[in-house]
């Protein structure tokens, strides 16, 4: 009788560990869940931000007739729109990467 007790304090035991370990992990893919979205934002932010002063460079360029001015705008608007693009296609990589994961589980 003693030894079907035991059993059931260590059973209970594991079944409490195994549920602070997954609440602390669920914790944690939250924590890097918002993480992830903050530097999202961030990086959409900076990437229009430099767009938009590349743009403005450009048209101020364009109206002084400093073809310099100009040129450092279009490219730093193509720098931005590329940098915007590099960041899409690594999130889609990504994407493909979990599909096979979720796909073999």
């Amino acid at each position: 009788m003693s030894s079907t007790i035991d059993r059931a304090k260590v059973k209970a035991r594991r079944e409490a560990h195994r549920a602070r370990g997954k609440a602390a992990h669920e914790a944690h893919r939250a924590r890097e869940k918002a993480r992830h979205e903050v530097d999202r934002a961030r990086d959409a932010a900076r990437h229009e931000m430099d767009r938009a002063r590349g743009k403005a460079k450009e048209i101020a360029g364009r109206m002084t007739g400093d073809e310099r001015l100009e040129a450092e705008g279009r490219t730093d608007r193509f720098r931005a729109e590329l940098r915007k693009a590099w960041r899409g296609l690594g999130r889609r990589a990504r994407g493909v990467r979990d599909s096979f994961w979720k796909g073999r589980s």
